[in-house]
C-alpha cells in the first residue's frame, strides 16, 4: 500500500480560500468540484464530537495540489501531523542568554567566565545598595558607576567613552530581581513593620481548656480624659484574655500625674482576675518582656501568699515571654483594636 499524505481541514480551507465549514461539508459529501475526496476520520479531542477530519492530498483538485507543493510534508500517522506543524521550543530554553545587558555583552571582549564574575560582583553591589535603603534611581546610577569602574579594572579601554557608559546602563530587570533585599533595610530601621509583614500561620483553639493559656498586655487608650486639675491624659488598659474562650478580664488605669504602668498596677488586675470564680488561676501566662511584668518571676510565691487554695509547687504556673516585635502573635492585640473602635 503506497504512502499517502493527509491534511487537516483548517489548512485545506486556508489554501482554497474558503471557510472551514465549506470544506467540512465537502468532506461529508465526499467530493470537491467534481473530484472525489478521500477522507480519514480520527477520534481525538476537539472537532465535531471529538472527530478530526483529514483529507488525502492525492484526492485534491490539481490547482490545490499545486499550491500545496511548497509545504508538503509526508507523514504516516495523520494524528501527529498537527503537532509536527507547531512551533518547537528553543534549544536553550531556561538558560540565561544575557549576562548583564545586550549592549554590554557585545561591547566587552571578555570570556564567559570573566563576564560571569563581573555580573556576580554587580549583583552583590545592587544587593548591598538595596539593603542600605537606597532608592531605585540611586541604585541604578551607583550600580552603573560600579560596572564602569569594574569593567575598566579588568583592562578594558573603550575607544568611545560615551557609548561605553551607555552600554553600562543597568537594566531594570537586574534591579527588580533583587528588590527583596530591601527587607534587610526594613529589618534594621523599622523592625515592627518587618515583623508585621511576615506570613503568619493560623492557630486553632480546638482541644484547649478554659484558662489553659492566658495572654496579658497593656494598651494605651487613645481617648482623652480630663483630670481634676483640668489637664488632659489618656488611660491605660490592662487586659488578660483567655485564649480558649475569648473572655477578657481588664481594667482601666488613669494617672494623676505623668507616669506609666508598673508592677503594682498589673499585679492588682491579675490578682482580681485570679480571685474571681469565673476565671481563676491560668495554667500558663503569655506576656511581654516589659519591666511591668517583672512580677511574673515570683508569681508562684506571690500566689501562695495572696490566693486562697493555692498550694505552692503542686499548682505552679508556666510563664511564656513573647518574642520582641511580635504583636500579631497575641490575640489580645486584636481585641484591643476592636474594643477601642467600638467603645
Amino acid at each position: 500500500m503506497s504512502r499517502k499524505e493527509f491534511m487537516p481541514l483548517n489548512l485545506l480551507a486556508k489554501l482554497a480560500g474558503i471557510s472551514r465549514q465549506a470544506v467540512w461539508k465537502a468532506c461529508l459529501r465526499g467530493n470537491w468540484r467534481g473530484h472525489s475526496l478521500e477522507v480519514r476520520v480520527v477520534q481525538g479531542k476537539g472537532g465535531n464530537a471529538g472527530k478530526q477530519y483529514f483529507v488525502s492530498l492525492t484526492s485534491l483538485p490539481p490547482e490545490l495540489r499545486f499550491r500545496l507543493k511548497p509545504i508538503e510534508t509526508p507523514v504516516q500517522n495523520p494524528s501527529k501531523q498537527i503537532a509536527s506543524r507547531g512551533r518547537h521550543g528553543r534549544a536553550d530554553k531556561g538558560k540565561k542568554r544575557v549576562v548583564i545587558s545586550r549592549q554590554w555583552d557585545a561591547l566587552v571582549p571578555f570570556d564567559a567566565l570573566t563576564k560571569a564574575k563581573i555580573a556576580e560582583d554587580l549583583k552583590q553591589e545592587i544587593r548591598g545598595l538595596l539593603a542600605a535603603g537606597a532608592a531605585w534611581g540611586h541604585v541604578k546610577v551607583l550600580a552603573r558607576n560600579f560596572l564602569v569602574e569594574t569593567t575598566r579594572s579588568w583592562g578594558f579601554r573603550p575607544s568611545d567613552p560615551a557609548s561605553f557608559e551607555q552600554a553600562c546602563s543597568i537594566p531594570w530587570t537586574l534591579v527588580s530581581e533583587e528588590l527583596h533585599y530591601r527587607k534587610v533595610h526594613q529589618f534594621r530601621t523599622n523592625r515592627k513593620a518587618y515583623e508585621d509583614s511576615r506570613p503568619r500561620g493560623r492557630r486553632s483553639i480546638e482541644g484547649m481548656r478554659p484558662m489553659e493559656l492566658v495572654v496579658g498586655d497593656v494598651h494605651p487608650v487613645d481617648i482623652h480624659l480630663t483630670r481634676a486639675d483640668g489637664s488632659i491624659c489618656t488611660a491605660k488598659l490592662i487586659g488578660f484574655l483567655d485564649w480558649a474562650t475569648g473572655r477578657v478580664w481588664c481594667d482601666l488605669i488613669a494617672f494623676d500625674t505623668r507616669g506609666g504602668v508598673n508592677n503594682r498596677d498589673v499585679i492588682e488586675v491579675f490578682a482580681a482576675m485570679v480571685e474571681h470564680p469565673a476565671f481563676g488561676l491560668p495554667e500558663a501566662l503569655y506576656i511581654d518582656n516589659g519591666k511591668e511584668y517583672g512580677f511574673a518571676t515570683y508569681l508562684d510565691d506571690a500566689m501562695t501568699l495572696t490566693v486562697p487554695g493555692f498550694h505552692g509547687p503542686g499548682r505552679s504556673m508556666r510563664v511564656v515571654n513573647a518574642l520582641p516585635y511580635n504583636a500579631p502573635a497575641k490575640p489580645i492585640e486584636r481585641w484591643f483594636g476592636d474594643f477601642e473602635s467600638r467603645f
